[in-house]
């Protein structure tokens, strides 16, 4: 057989069922290959896009998400993916063809240096230079990417070697001598945690991006209910259910004044999973003369924005436990603050509460970047994806799209700006071809909204009287525009809710462009 089988048949070894990608060629040899496996192929629109489906692939079946696309230009454009994997914590294996091996280094046709360019957003890169590495290459890449903090991995495979005859031998072992990361924490500064939990008045757990990287929802929700412990979130720690009143809600610069108000009153905050980054705790100063126990399982985290009381590097449901087999009595009879009901400030806010009336508890939302996305987040029911680290427009139409090839049983809204869906609406082709009952809602304000509030915020009058942030005279019709593809569609301009129920009633995409 050829390279090209022995690739194929080491994903299949890996358990991959989806690849997305884009073709080329450079890559073509691996995906001819791929034709006749069972691995199913998802073309998108372009290499970003590819990249950003691998990504709510990954978050959905809580699996690694695999690309594919082919050298140059093709790899560049999967840079954006690969970096908002990486500040995200999100497992994905990006596989890109490379020039012919002896070409490398002469600036052949298509001819870019992926592995260099994506060093800084890459957990690890490989460049094959032998065809019989392939096995434990494969193997080697999937563990990196799930092991530790999760994260992108890159494969560069040049095109001769992919036509390379070889002889397929799997592998078993892995032997990384250099990476060894510790997935359970200390039990002496577990203990030590323990004591000072049970000791606190106001304790507070601020939940973060690793509860849903390491499966630790449920576990987090038994713990915070039995103990009467209130929480908040980070935007990616949305989505956790517990009893009534015991999530206060998001915090940071876009979250509610409640939640941060209770950051502040705590006297014991437990971050778990929480980088602690300046758009949740934009004050460091706020954790002045209280305690402070940091969770999370990349130790490069703890203590490089705020500095913890007890550190721990652990995974967080193997953290939680361990702790809560240490507090096996309860601590409290009830918890010291309690949500505050929140009153919907603006017609988007009211017509988003319906949506969350409306729609099933394990609905998925994929939400883009912008004022949409704030306003997305306040969507209670469901589960949230978006792109939190790297902030990437475009996001939310190819994620809905990996989502929706993860579980077709789930129902799986994407919510998005005008400006970010104009980065990635070529994906409604992918959404028509593999059928997929995706529903979509634009948020269409006929400008970039957040930058425009930005730059009120800094008084930049050009940018607040539309200069480079107006799309009204460049905007489609959204409507019209899904047409073309042969997608049910409506234009709302009322926030008449009524088109909630058309929306989630149908059975194949439908999209709404919400005017606001």
């Amino acid at each position: 057989m050829i390279a090209a089988e022995c690739l194929v048949r080491a994903l299949c070894d890996e358990g991959v069922t989806d690849i997305f990608g884009y073709p080329g060629a450079a890559i073509d040899p691996f995906l001819e290959c791929l034709s006749t496996s069972d691995i199913a192929f998802t073309l998108m629109r372009s290499e970003g896009a590819a990249g950003l489906a691998a990504n709510g692939y990954a978050r959905t079946s809580h699996t690694i998400g695999v690309t594919a696309v082919t050298s140059g230009a093709g790899a560049l454009n999967l840079l954006p993916a690969i970096a908002c994997a990486y500040a995200d914590s999100i497992p994905i294996v990006a596989i890109t063809g490379q020039v012919r091996s002896f070409d490398v280094g002469t600036d052949a046709f298509q001819e870019a240096d992926i592995t260099g360019s994506a060093e800084p957003f890459v957990k690890y890169s490989y460049l094959i230079k032998e065809a019989s590495d392939i096995p434990r290459i494969v193997k080697e890449a999937f563990y990196l990417a799930s092991a530790g903090r999760q994260g992108p991995v890159l494969i560069d495979i040049p095109v001769d070697i992919l036509q390379t005859e070889c002889e397929y031998k799997p592998t078993s072992e892995i032997k990384l001598r250099s990476y060894n990361p510790t997935s359970e924490g200390n039990v002496f500064q577990i203990k030590k945690a323990a004591e000072i939990i049970a000791a606190a008045k106001r304790p507070l757990i601020i939940a973060g991006g690793g509860i849903h990287s390491s499966g630790a929802v449920k576990a987090l929700a038994d713990f915070t209910d039995f103990h009467n412990i209130p929480l908040v979130t980070t935007m990616m720690g949305l989505g956790i259910k517990n009893s009534l009143g015991l999530n206060i809600g998001m915090i940071g610069i876009h979250g509610n004044a409640h939640a941060n108000a209770a950051v502040k009153e705590a006297d014991t905050l437990i971050l778990l999973g929480a980088r602690a980054g300046e758009r949740s705790i934009p004050d460091p100063t706020v954790t002045n003369g209280k305690e402070v126990i940091h969770v999370d399982i990349d130790p490069a985290e703890i203590g490089k924005n705020i500095i913890p009381t007890i550190p721990i590097v652990s995974d967080c449901r193997n953290f939680i436990e361990k702790l809560f087999s240490i507090l096996s009595d309860k601590l409290f009879d009830k918890p010291w603050i309690t949500a505050e009901k929140r009153i919907p400030q603006t017609p988007l806010d009211i017509y988003f509460d319906r949506l969350s009336e409306l729609m099933k508890p394990d609905t998925i939302i994929a939400a883009d970047v912008g004022n949409n996305q704030i306003a997305a987040s306040k969507i209670t029911a469901g589960r949230f994806l978006t792109s939190g680290g790297m902030g990437t427009m475009g996001y939310a139409l190819p994620a809905a799209i990996g989502a929706s090839v993860a579980d077709r049983s789930r129902d799986i809204i994407c919510i998005a700006g005008d400006g970010g869906f104009q980065m990635s609406f070529a994906e409604l082709a992918t959404i028509r071809e593999k059928n997929l009952p995706i529903k979509i809602i634009i948020v269409n304000n006929n400008a970039l909204g957040m930058v425009k509030d930005s730059a009120a915020a800094a008084s930049q009058t050009a940018l607040m009287n539309g200069f480079a942030v107006d799309m009204s005279k460049g905007n489609p019709d959204f409507a019209l525009l899904a047409g073309c593809y042969s997608l049910t569609s409506e234009t709302v301009t009322d926030f008449n809710t009524e088109s909630i129920q058309k929306l989630l009633s149908a059975d194949e995409a439908y999209l709404i462009n919400l005017v606001i």
